[in-house]
């Protein structure tokens, strides 16, 4: 009998049962399917608890086209079912699975006792985490190994085989093609165990953010793979979890430069911003030598007073005082008075060596004001150039706007700061950034400059701040393309989060980007990452798993290491979330879930979680760039959004709307720390109800004390329910699973509420609902999208803003601040429940 006359027997037999074992019962189903699972090289389908989709999606793929028939179809069905427990599986059955497989593959030789399926069961189990043929990384996984001990003689050519696959794209084994620079299947995850689950059926989506595609465990070389050649050539191996990821101790700090006269640090210069009163703020820098015995004062004039370099510490007058520097390692630091903002009055400061040290440094033209940080990675890095606002700003500063506002000018990408030998941080004006012939400001962070702008404006409205002077703003960015979350912080605070990245490179920016300002005094803090965090585990603060919890430490990280001089940086410094827009995804699915995990699974900010109050969030959702689809063969009339406009890389990756993004950024601090009189957050949804047989109710909260939220349902094409952006599930029988529809909704009986329509249901009893969450298919859909499909042929644009459902606040751009994106259940009775820790049903 030939392979192929075998393959099309054996599957046809296969098939015919699964049509039997339908019609009896579960038990018999799962190891039935698991054979059948495991000879299409489905092995997704047994350890990973995939969907419909994903289990049909991979057998059209493996099965040849003349049995895509119904019968395959029941066979996906079984498979997304779940089909696990493949050692039930009779002797018989498992020489049928190699024959089978030996069929397929000629060059397969191993002998029937050892099986990929079982192995790949043992190496999920234990938490190595990738199967099938793909991994996260370009290394073989534990699972891969497994594969590739059925393709050769012995444990050592298997491991052999391993070294071989190791840091290339894809690896040829046999018939099967291993592919190391794509994505782990997806897998779900028990929150509490983190191991692999069951996903109940017609409940894909529940709860969400343990669903995960990235492999965390392929760090070495070669040892992942190299287990799953010791699990399948030793069947009594029983093999151990990975070790929790060690906390090396913290980099040491970077030897202070000898032979060197006395020196400001690189992060200060002339024209910079220190933050004003009632903090208080510090400069510092380097003594030139290793010894302790230096002694430094810092004098500080104010305007046009010249410091005396002879003047006694004792010598003060309210417009000259010195200060005496503390001095370790070669490191010198003076804390300054807290000095109220003004523009009319700037500063000289100067370090005078005393003695044990040589030369004096001078700063210029230094001013009290506001300092942000702003972090993150290619979104919050994209420079002003590639913004459609740009040539707005520039008119603006050139009529004599924003004379305010100084930045630490340069590239983000390349302002390394160590080792800090001179002073190379450029502070300038934004006047000044803008005149020279290379404009500085066309590579600082838009998102982080338009934060700026934005609240420079508040902080002058007549009728929130009547009289006001706009005081100084110093903007520091050190965002990085490319860079996760891990990144940002020291590998000790990462191991305290479950199924984050351990890897050598972290904590990387941590030392070169965060630890350099640590003695920098700054007002607050904006982060716009997430990009590289989408395929990994999205998690949640309350289990201390993967982004959730990732984003609530880093919060604390920070807080924490700005604040250790009393004084200074405050405690519970205010932190601006931006949630990542339509695009950034980078093909990862399930962004609704990751979004959640920015806010640390609260569904809004700023919130009670412990660590994350005085937050705030500005969501991007609804900001996709409107010329998206557009590439560089773009041609139209659009004044406002002109798409020959240039772009990095990609629009879609990196929208050119940074303007909206950082006012929202805006509004939130105005609300948070400067006392704005309104509450300037997004509905967070507090309850629902069944009001008729079709229509269901939804309540809304602001999440700053719970007030009752003033939420506008804005016009939109009802004929396109899509466009609300607000879907309904109920049980669907034909799908053994869930379908979600979109739905219309309308303004409520009260103008914290909302009414949803029920009808295109037809009856069917609701179950779950989702706003901004994402798309129709499962588990939770693709991105939002709330504006026409783009037709760049016929010149339309893909206007940002489209999503309806705002808290109104006419200052906000497009008269609205986006509600929260949000998932619930549907009670029987009609009442909401939210996944923990978020809470609603009130």
């Amino acid at each position: 009998m030939t392979g192929l006359t075998f393959h099309m027997l054996s599957l046809s037999l296969l098939l015919m049962t699964v049509v039997f074992v339908d019609a009896r019962t579960r038990s018999l189903e799962k190891p039935l399917c698991s054979s059948i699972c495991s000879q299409l090289f489905i092995s997704e389908c047994i350890s990973e608890w995939h969907s419909y989709n994903i289990c049909r999606g991979r057998i059209d793929r493996t099965v040849t086209d003349s049995y895509r028939t119904d019968a395959s179809k029941r066979l996906s069905i079984a498979c997304a079912r779940g089909c696990r427990d493949t050692s039930e599986m009779s002797a018989a059955r498992k020489q049928m699975l190699h024959s089978h497989n030996a069929a397929m593959n000629g060059s397969l030789t191993a002998p029937t006792t050892r099986f990929h399926d079982t192995c790949e069961q043992k190496c999920v189990s234990a938490g190595h985490c990738c199967t099938g043929t793909t991994s996260g990384c370009q290394k073989p996984s534990c699972a891969m190994g497994c594969l590739m001990a059925e393709a050769t003689e012995s444990e050592a050519s298997c491991n052999a085989t391993c070294v071989k696959a190791c840091n290339q794209c894809s690896y040829k084994l046999g018939n099967i093609t291993l592919y190391m620079c794509g994505d782990c299947a997806a897998r779900w995850l028990d929150p509490t165990t983190m191991k692999p689950v069951i996903v109940p059926e017609g409940q894909p989506w529940w709860p969400p953010g343990w669903g995960i595609g990235g492999c965390g465990s392929c760090d070495d070389v070669s040892e992942e793979c190299q287990l799953g050649c010791v699990i399948a050539n030793r069947p009594s191996f029983t093999p151990q979890p990975p070790p929790p990821p060690s906390a090396p101790p913290p980099t040491p700090v970077p030897d202070a430069p000898v032979n060197a006269t006395l020196n400001f640090s690189a992060t200060l210069s002339s024209y910079v911003v220190l933050q004003q009163a009632p903090m208080a703020s510090a400069v510092y820098g380097f003594t030139g030598s290793a010894s302790d015995a230096a002694v430094v004062d810092v004098v500080v004039a104010a305007s046009d007073r010249v410091p005396d370099a002879g003047m006694a510490a004792s010598n003060q007058t309210p417009d000259v005082y010195t200060v005496r520097a503390n001095v370790s390692h070669g490191r010198w630091k003076a804390l300054l008075r807290p000095t109220p903002a003004s523009q009319a009055v700037s500063y000289t400061v100067s370090a005078i060596c005393r003695s044990g040290c040589t030369g004096n440094a001078t700063l210029h033209n230094v001013v009290f004001g506001e300092v942000w940080y702003c972090a993150g990675q290619s979104n919050m890095w994209l420079p002003v150039k590639y913004t459609y606002h740009r040539n707005a700003s520039y008119a603006a500063i050139a009529a004599g706007k924003f004379n305010n506002i100084r930045i630490m000018a340069g590239d983000s990408q390349t302002n390394g700061l160590l080792p800090p030998v001179a002073p190379t941080a450029a502070w300038m004006p934004v006047a000044m950034a803008t005149a020279m012939p290379s404009p500085l400001l066309d590579e600082f962070s838009a998102a982080c400059y338009y934060f700026a702008e934005a609240l420079t404006e508040l902080l002058t409205d007549p009728v929130e701040h009547p009289g006001a002077e706009a005081p100084p703003i110093g903007l520091v960015n050190m965002a990085i393309g490319g860079s996760m979350i891990e990144e940002w912080v020291t590998r000790e605070v990462t191991a305290t989060c479950t199924d984050a990245s351990i890897e050598t490179h972290n904590h990387a920016l941590w030392d070169v980007n965060v630890r350099p300002f640590l003695d920098f005094t700054v007002r607050g803090f904006l982060w716009y990452q997430g990009e590289n965090n989408c395929g990994t585990l999205h998690g949640n603060s309350q289990y201390h798993a993967g982004y959730g919890c990732m984003m609530t430490s880093l919060v604390q990280a920070w807080r924490q290491a700005w604040s250790v001089v009393p004084g200074t940086t405050s405690p519970q410094a205010p932190f601006g979330i931006v949630s990542l827009s339509p695009g950034d995804s980078e093909g990862n699915a399930d962004m609704g879930s990751f979004r959640w995990s920015q806010s640390a699974n609260t569904g809004g900010l700023p919130s009670s979680v412990s660590g994350m109050e005085a937050t705030f969030m500005a969501h991007a959702y609804d900001l996709p760039d409107p010329w998206a689809d557009c590439g560089k063969a773009c041609a139209c009339n659009d004044a406002q959004y002109p798409c020959d406009t240039p772009f990095y890389m990609s629009p879609g990756l990196h929208p050119r709307l940074k303007w909206p993004v950082g006012r929202r950024l805006a509004l939130g601090a105005h609300a948070t720390v400067y006392g704005g009189k309104r509450d300037a957050f997004g509905p967070v949804i507090a309850g629902c109800s069944l009001t008729a047989p079709s229509v269901l109710s939804v309540r809304f909260a602001v999440r700053k004390g719970f007030d009752a939220a003033t939420v506008m349902v804005k016009p939109y094409d009802h004929t396109f329910a899509n466009r609300s952006a607000m879907l309904v599930a109920y049980n669907d029988t034909n799908s053994m699973g869930i379908t979600w529809v979109p739905v219309n909704i309308a303004q409520g009986k009260s103008a914290s509420s909302i009414d949803v329509d029920l009808t295109p249901l037809a009856g069917h009893q609701p179950v779950a609902i989702r706003y901004a969450w994402g798309g129709t298919s499962t588990p939770n859909g693709d991105d939002v999208v709330c504006c026409a499909a783009n037709n760049t042929a016929a010149g339309q644009p893909c206007i940002p803003g489209g999503c309806p459902l705002v808290h109104e606040f006419p200052e906000a751009p497009f008269g609205g601040i986006p509600a929260n994106p949000f998932l619930a259940e549907i009670t029987a009775d009609g009442t909401c429940t939210c996944p923990a820790p978020q809470e609603c049903g009130r």
